[in-house]
């Protein structure tokens, strides 16, 4: 664990390989062969290995949220969903989790369980700018938002954009949030550097997104 702090990636692989080969009915040595795995970006065998946590430890809370993430990833939102509600019932105060099962929630439709799941999480992490913004999201995405929803919303938003300014997601939720609240001017303002820092980052989808909303609020004017 050390090794993977000080960003050694083969030496903790390494490390928790000779525990495994100690202890290969460990629902614990096997995770972190797993995460170890993903770590230096082989995703077919990590999730071969949270695959074997689960039948050590069918409880085992954060082989099933990686799992979860794999399949949200490759499209499958029924399995991910699946293995979310089981970390989340080994894990039900993990601000990662909670994160993740209420944007996938959100995606699914069930807009009021994700922003509970979403809300809890920002509590147990305060200032946490992932899920200020995706709880601005859902917020300003409500089609029955009070203003009190907005100003949250956009409080939210910008604590996220300002906490994390290299991040177009975030931009761009802020740039949309403004714009739902009737500052169009300044959501124009904020869309186009967004789209710029995009560019510049090679964020193709969120520079084309920003631009398209940019062609709307101006057409609007």
């Amino acid at each position: 664990l050390l090794l993977a702090e000080l960003g050694d990636a083969a030496g903790a692989e390494q490390a928790f390989r000779e525990v495994l080969a100690t202890r290969p009915a460990s629902a614990s040595a096997r995770f972190n062969v797993g995460m170890a795995a993903l770590q230096r970006g082989r995703q077919v065998e990590a999730e071969g290995y949270f695959q074997a946590a689960i039948e050590a430890e069918p409880g085992h809370g954060l082989a099933h949220f990686q799992l979860g993430l794999s399949r949200q990833a490759a499209g499958d939102a029924v399995a991910a969903a699946a293995h979310f509600e089981a970390a989340l019932a080994a894990r039900p105060a993990d601000p990662e989790v909670l994160l993740a099962a209420g944007v996938l929630d959100a995606m699914r439709g069930n807009s009021e369980r994700a922003k509970a799941r979403v809300s809890a999480a920002a509590q147990l992490r305060p200032g946490w700018p992932n899920a200020d913004a995706a709880l601005a999201s859902m917020l300003i995405g409500d089609p029955a938002a009070s203003e009190a929803d907005r100003q949250q919303a956009l409080s939210l938003a910008e604590r996220a954009a300002t906490a994390a300014p290299g991040n177009a997601a975030f931009i761009e939720i802020l740039a949309e949030t403004l714009a739902a609240s009737g500052a169009r001017d300044r959501a124009i303002a904020v869309a186009r550097d967004g789209a710029a820092l995009a560019e510049r980052t090679g964020d193709a989808r969120a520079a084309a997104r920003l631009r398209q909303r940019l062609a709307s609020w101006e057409g609007q004017r």
